[in-house]
């Protein structure tokens, strides 16, 4: 039986004004890998910057739950788009190496779990939405593994957006997952 990989970044991200919160998966069965609950501030310490010239700052929002749990918070990602300044490299991507350097057998699991909030007073591109989300794990290599995309739309905006992306078991690498990414 495969098990739902999830994490809980409960919490706000900023591009350019635009606050996306990646909030936190259903509690999982017990088989299930919860990779972040955001009790705390050290959860949130473990998110970084992995490529892009936008300016990225990860924190701990204690006010934010997806579950409005008074005992949970949020990963808040702060990005500072510019495309003027960065023009083709506008971009950012975070990563989350798996608890105690974890290394999973992605066949073992389904799904990568999480939800995504977007500020209302964030600014739209040019497209007129948020930009392309795309996420996955990354191999013992760094190489990507990629297990989605979603365009975050103004509905993003009225609340949190689940997100459910099924993790292929015949990928490359997928037995050797090391971490995931959250990318636009």
């Amino acid at each position: 039986m495969r098990k739902t990989l999830g994490f809980r970044p409960n919490g706000l991200a900023l591009w350019a004004g635009i606050l996306m919160a990646c909030s936190a998966p259903s509690l999982l069965a017990q088989e299930d890998y919860v990779i972040d609950n955001f009790d705390n501030a050290d959860e949130a310490s473990a998110w970084s910057s992995w490529w892009g010239s936008a300016e990225q700052i990860y924190e701990f929002d204690a006010a934010t739950d997806a579950e409005a749990n008074s005992n949970s918070g949020a990963l808040k990602a702060t990005i500072g788009f510019d495309l003027a300044t960065y023009a083709g490299d506008n971009q950012f991507a975070a990563r989350r190496d798996f608890p105690d350097s974890a290394v999973l057998d992605g066949t073992k699991y389904t799904n990568l779990v999480f939800d995504i909030h977007v500020d209302p007073s964030s600014p739209l591109n040019t497209s007129g939405d948020f930009g392309t989300l795309e996420f996955g794990v990354r191999d013992t290599s760094w190489a990507t593994i990629q297990l989605g995309s979603k365009t975050l739309t103004t509905s993003a905006t009225n609340g949190w957006t689940h997100i459910s992306a099924s993790i292929d078991p015949t990928a490359k690498n997928i037995d050797l997952m090391a971490g995931i990414f959250l990318k636009i």
